[in-house]
């Protein structure tokens, strides 16, 4: 969807000519952010079962703050993207995708930042959820590329994904 809207507002005459792989850009990508997200969820509130730390003295909010859960899901975006980026979108000028992605990791550094400067959470607290917010984000690229992509192809010859008229990766 974000290819399709980039593409259409981009001009061949533009000085800086962007092209994003769309052949992604379908159900499939969309399901297994889905899922993606979901599962990242689930860690993330398992570990705020199974991790006992209080948060920071005068924070006002109740329960434990290991890991933080805002800074998991920002080093997942951040990792995420970095790798999606690398791997779907092209460039002319090659720099555009540095600064990008430089700017979404200083996003995400800036949103950690803001949940120690609150008293949110303890330094340990973010860094551990940054931590693990990045295995898992490099954990779920991995798991795509090697059981997911190669498995599209079948998927899409099955009766009932060509009744919902399911798109994989090789629809344009």
């Amino acid at each position: 969807m974000f290819g399709d809207i980039l593409k259409t507002h981009v001009t061949p005459a533009s000085k800086n000519k962007i092209r994003i792989d769309t052949e992604r850009n379908t159900e499939t990508e969309r399901l297994t952010k889905m899922r993606r997200n979901f599962s990242d969820y689930v860690i993330c509130e398992r570990k705020f079962i199974s991790i006992v730390q209080p948060r920071p003295l005068g924070c006002g909010h109740p329960g434990y703050g290991m890991p933080s859960s805002h800074s998991q899901f920002m080093a997942y975006l951040a990792v995420y993207c970095v790798l999606w980026s690398y791997r779907r979108v092209k460039l002319d000028d090659y720099l555009w995708k540095i600064l990008g992605n430089a700017g979404l990791c200083a996003l995400a550094a800036l949103v950690m930042y803001s949940r120690v400067a609150l008293r949110y959470h303890t330094v340990n607290q973010v860094l551990v959820g940054a931590f693990v917010g990045s295995i898992f984000a490099i954990f779920w690229t991995a798991l795509t590329a090697i059981y997911v992509d190669p498995e599209i192809s079948k998927i899409e010859k099955w009766k009932i994904t060509r009744m919902l008229y399911f798109r994989g990766h090789d629809h344009r």
